[in-house]
């Protein structure tokens, strides 16, 4: 079986903007790059370098600690004049840096654009990963969110008391990002049991589905329109107290995942978080697979914002595992 080994000299990820800078404004968007330092983490440290509020910094992913990484900060334009000098402090290197008029927000980004460098042992791992990827081109793979988000069980309970309203903890970044974790693991609990009872990738009456940029409610009435299976794409929730709610059949199963973590179902309208909806397949564009050597391939892809590279590689069946080597946090 081909193998991923996750280390910066062989995973490298590149933020797709969703939009040019304007050119003016107070806030200085930094593309920059780095290697073997979270994004959470370099936060902190031009935090305590540039004396400023952890809320005057604009974050629009955080990116695997253990890669090279091309991505955007956005900063006080105030603070122009000791950038560099505060990256450089850090490892990290400036490409460039523009005014704008926004501050950058999580989730602000198109996708990213993923090089991957994959060992190999025969001809058949490579014919393999040739067919499985063109496999997930045509008809997606499912979209859970990867080990490095939900594989700590102490984070998604600790995540799940802040979401509850349940811990002292403030409201810092680090801490709503441990929200996050638990909302993750509540979407791939769900998703597992919709593979399981054979209900992925295809919706049915009562899940919400995304049509173009729209969520609606999947109706008899919208069922009957003559192409909607191809315009439908299912959606899981991540969960929240504004979170858009199926019906039927689909809710039970929202409900069976919420529970599954010892919460009721009505106790997520308490809590401070929104909630939204995640499609629940993602397909990869832009594949390419090229032969570096006898015994490793280059493969590049781009996906959708909040994919994960490490999800698509295990539904083409490359086993990975992590090199905890590096920097530490």
């Amino acid at each position: 079986m081909a193998k991923f080994i996750q280390t910066p000299e062989t995973f490298f990820v590149e933020e797709i903007p969703l939009a040019e800078c304007c050119g003016f404004g107070n806030h200085l968007w930094v593309t920059f790059s780095r290697k073997s330092m979270s994004t959470f983490f370099i936060a902190s440290k031009l935090k305590n370098i540039l004396k400023i509020k952890e809320t005057e910094i604009g974050i629009a992913g955080n990116k695997d600690k253990l890669a090279t990484a091309i991505q955007t900060i956005s900063l006080p334009s105030r603070l122009e004049p000791k950038i560099f000098n505060a990256f450089k402090s850090i490892g990290a290197e400036i490409l460039s840096a523009k005014l704008h008029n926004e501050k950058l927000r999580m989730g602000q980004i198109a996708g990213n654009k993923f090089k991957i460098l994959i060992d190999i042992f025969s001809r058949e791992d490579y014919e393999n990963i040739s067919e499985k990827i063109d496999d997930a081109q045509k008809k997606g793979f499912p979209n859970f969110f990867g080990p490095q988000r939900v594989s700590d069980e102490h984070s998604i309970e600790e995540g799940k008391k802040i979401f509850l309203n349940k811990s002292s903890k403030n409201g810092n970044r680090k801490n709503r990002f441990l929200v996050t974790v638990f909302q993750s693991a509540v979407f791939n609990s769900y998703l597992k049991n919709r593979i399981k009872k054979q209900l992925y990738p295809n919706p049915i009456i009562g899940d919400v589905v995304k049509i173009g940029e729209k969520l609606v409610v999947l109706s008899d009435g919208l069922k009957n329109r003559g192409e909607w299976e191809n315009e439908a794409i299912l959606t899981g929730p991540i969960i929240g107290s504004k979170m858009i709610l199926p019906l039927g059949d689909p809710l039970t199963l929202e409900k069976e995942a919420v529970e599954k973590y010892g919460i009721q179902f009505d106790e997520i309208f308490l809590s401070r978080a929104r909630g939204s909806r995640r499609e629940c397949c993602s397909k990869p564009k832009e594949i390419a697979i090229k032969i570096i050597s006898e015994k490793k391939v280059e493969l590049s892809f781009t996906l959708q914002k909040g994919s994960y590279a490490t999800t698509l590689l295990k539904f083409i069946g490359v086993e990975t595992a992590i090199d905890k080597r590096g920097k530490e946090d």
